[in-house]
């Protein structure tokens, strides 16, 4: 039997594809070798591994371990856990790498690999186009073979939770879909006090209760719940809890964005501060926090960015309009639950309601449309649309594809880093400059590709 690892798995921010279909447990055994393989270049000698509770999650656990431990790499595993749980560990314990098996907020027939450094900071796109290659080529590093360790640090994750975080006798709904988070923050959240109700909250390896990518179309029971009334707020995991979707106490969902500037908000006081943000969110962070002695830095979309971002610029807060966000003083890591829990306490602390705080940010208005076109061509159209664009606009930037600055909104136009795809993103400051600026952009594309679809965020 061949060895399914296609090489379209290696992707920009992490490796994951269809299991049985881009890759097995063979294919996962030749990326362990890759990875010690890589580590032994780079003189590091100690992996945790850890993983979700997804089906194949086990089997393709075993088979990563198996392939580092051929390289020499001394590796400890953890038990399936939040990536949370796991990055927290690898930071405690100071191992050089850690390896997350998971396909995050992907189908239930997905999986793969989500590898950090041991500080929290997550491979960069360059770091894992080498493994790939070294994968693919099967170039790799063999060592002295050691046992396994185990390792299990989830008593010290909450103790480090409830010691930093006070948010006793609020009212949350809780909604885990299923995933990873199921093991984890229903305890933490009895354990600080919290009022849980919960829903999806049982492991469900099959992820067939809830689409494990939370967003507003997928969260009909979890919005059911918190208009049943008597909450603080909901909140809504991913597949592994490095994403989380919060709901007023009105069950409206907010946006990436509204969190974000509400937390940084909280955070900046009086001393300021750097917020790191990417492109593709709005300029909330330049209208709200700015005024109040934020620095605002702008990064290409994808957490890794916004990590390393967040740690070169001792920044308070970094986020992405995906919602990944990290929480630096706590850990550079996207372990969602830092901004849950700080939330959290502010509504404790403030005494007021969610809505509330959101009614005083200006209203976005924000689409995101796709346009078709082929994997080589996408780069080829945004370069000629920088020639084009960059005589006709006066505030441009040019950090993660094209992002033009108008009076009342912005647009930004760039290629998919997972499809032969390019995202249009465009925002205003009413439905009125919206519609006009979607225009605008939309014709200059259409002379390029083809329009074909509408995506929330």
């Amino acid at each position: 039997m061949l060895t399914l690892l296609s090489k379209f798995i290696f992707r920009a921010y992490d490796i994951r594809g269809e299991y049985k279909k881009d890759l097995d447990e063979d294919g996962m055994k030749l990326i362990g070798k890759a990875l010690g393989s890589f580590m032994k270049k780079k003189g590091l000698k100690t992996a945790l591994v850890g993983s979700d509770t997804r089906e194949s999650s086990p089997v393709l656990k075993e088979a990563l371990v198996e392939g580092i431990q051929d390289t020499g790499v001394r590796v400890f595993e953890c038990p399936q856990s939040s990536f949370g749980v796991t990055i927290f560990t690898a930071q405690e314990e100071k191992f050089d790498c850690c390896f997350y098996i998971t396909a995050s907020h992907l189908p239930r027939g997905y999986n793969g690999v989500k590898p950090f450094y041991g500080s929290g900071l997550s491979f960069e796109p360059d770091d894992i186009s080498l493994v790939g290659k070294l994968a693919m080529s099967e170039d790799f590093i063999i060592g002295e073979k050691h046992e396994i360790s185990h390792i299990d640090r989830k008593k010290e994750y909450l103790h480090f939770m409830k010691s930093h975080f006070d948010c006793s006798g609020l009212n949350i709904a809780l909604d885990c879909g299923g995933g990873s988070t199921s093991l984890v923050v229903p305890e933490l959240f009895k354990e600080l006090g919290v009022n849980t109700k919960c829903v999806f909250c049982d492991v469900d390896p099959t992820l067939s209760v809830r689409d494990p990518r939370p967003a507003e179309e997928t969260l009909t029971e979890l919005i059911r719940v918190v208009k049943s009334g008597g909450f603080d707020f909901g909140v809504a995991f991913d597949g592994d809890g490095d994403r989380a979707v919060i709901l007023d106490e009105n069950g409206n969902v907010l946006l990436p964005d509204q969190v974000g500037v509400l937390v940084g908000k909280e955070l900046l006081g009086d001393e300021g501060g750097t917020i790191v943000a990417t492109v593709e969110c709005s300029d909330l962070p330049e209208k709200i926090l700015s005024p109040l002695g934020a620095k605002i830095v702008r990064v290409p979309v994808g957490h890794p960015y916004i990590m390393r971002a967040s740690y070169e610029n001792n920044a308070i807060l970094g986020y992405e309009a995906t919602g990944h966000m990290v929480l630096p003083s706590f850990s550079l890591a996207d372990d969602s639950l830092f901004v849950v829990l700080k939330l959290a306490e502010m509504l404790k602390v403030r005494d007021t309601k969610l809505s509330e705080m959101v009614s005083k940010l200006p209203k976005l208005y924000r689409k995101r449309i796709m346009f078709e076109t082929s994997e080589e061509g996408k780069f080829k159209v945004v370069e000629e649309l920088k020639q084009k664009l960059s005589t006709k606009f006066k505030r441009i930037s040019l950090v993660d594809g094209i992002r033009v600055e108008l009076d009342h909104g912005w647009a930004l136009i760039r290629p998919s880093n997972t499809s032969p795809v390019i995202r249009l993103t465009v925002e205003g400051d009413s439905k009125e400059h919206l519609s006009e600026i979607e225009n605008i952009f939309v014709d200059y594309l259409k002379e390029y590709c083809h329009k074909s679809h509408e995506t929330s965020f």
